[in-house]
């Protein structure tokens, strides 16, 4: 899964369907002790913060999430309100971050 909004996933051409995917994530979880792994694309075209949090809750399922910023090489563009949500989304990274991480010093 690289987004959970179906809008964004629609902007990325990709015909996931998110309900089934998570139907199988807790299928998988439930049934095995497998470790899944997640990539997630955030700040791509017309992004909101709140489909940007929406993302984390379905961090349950993955073992390790990693986000990667979307960055268009062929049409690098930033409006002011574009770069203040991406402020706001890299505060969140950062408190998930923490959150999530664990100190495995031996």
């Amino acid at each position: 899964m690289q987004h959970y909004s179906y809008r964004i996933l629609k902007l990325m051409n990709r015909s996931y369907d998110v309900k089934k995917i998570i139907e199988i994530l807790a299928d998988i979880k439930k049934e095995s002790n497998t470790n899944l792994c997640n990539h997630i694309i955030f700040n791509y075209h017309e992004e909101t913060l709140e489909e940007f949090v929406e993302t984390f809750k379905y961090l349950q399922y993955y073992n390790r999430t990693f986000y990667f910023k979307y960055s268009d090489v062929n049409k690098i563009y930033l409006s002011n309100h574009i770069s203040y949500d991406l402020d706001k989304k890299f505060i969140l990274l950062k408190k998930l971050q923490k959150k999530y991480t664990i100190d495995i010093t031996i």
